[in-house]
Order: structure tokens, then sequence, then C-alpha cells
């Protein structure tokens, strides 16, 4: 497993940090609307 991966893994079950995770690795207004206001300031 590669780093990238073992970061996902690890955050995987945080929601915080696996919405983070998500829009690093697709960057899209979707995925950043549905971080939290606070996550996304």
């Amino acid at each position: 497993m590669d780093l990238r991966d073992e970061i996902v893994a690890a955050y995987a079950d945080d929601a915080v940090y696996a919405g983070i995770v998500a829009y690093l690795r697709a960057p899209s207004d979707e995925t950043l609307g549905a971080l939290s206001r606070n996550t996304r300031n």
C-alpha cells in the first residue's frame, strides 16, 4: 500500500477528514459543498 492509500485508510473512519480527502482527490463545487462551513474556511 502506498502512502496516499495509507493516509486515506487512516482517515476513513473520521467523517471530517474523509470529506477533506474526498475534496482533495476530486476538487469540485460538489465535494467542497459537502464539507462543513468550518472545514471550508
